[in-house]
């Protein structure tokens, strides 16, 4: 049990260092560094969240499409949350 124990701990170990060593996005704004994540075609760690490349990637799509005044909510948002929203936005839209 406890040989288990240890190969998922090890096993947890590279995963947090291959997630630290991913890509800081550059950028001030949410979307600029989600921009950055899709330029990249990486995963990236925004405000010490991961986020993937379709996460990204639908997220930019869907802030595009948005009029000045939701950007400006879509601005004040966290990254989960805006991430999340648009997520959501997207399946509803592919159905």
């Amino acid at each position: 049990m406890s040989y288990a124990r240890d190969i998922q701990e090890e096993d947890m170990r590279e995963v947090m260092a291959a997630i630290r060593a991913l890509p800081v996005p550059e950028g001030r704004t949410l979307i600029e560094k989600l921009r950055d994540v899709v330029t990249r075609e990486t995963a990236g760690v925004i405000d010490e969240v991961l986020v993937d490349l379709y996460t990204a990637r639908i997220t930019v799509q869907v802030y595009d499409a948005l009029s000045p005044r939701s950007r400006e909510a879509f601005d004040r948002m966290t990254v989960t949350r805006a991430c999340g929203i648009c997520l959501k936005v997207a399946a509803k839209v592919s159905r």
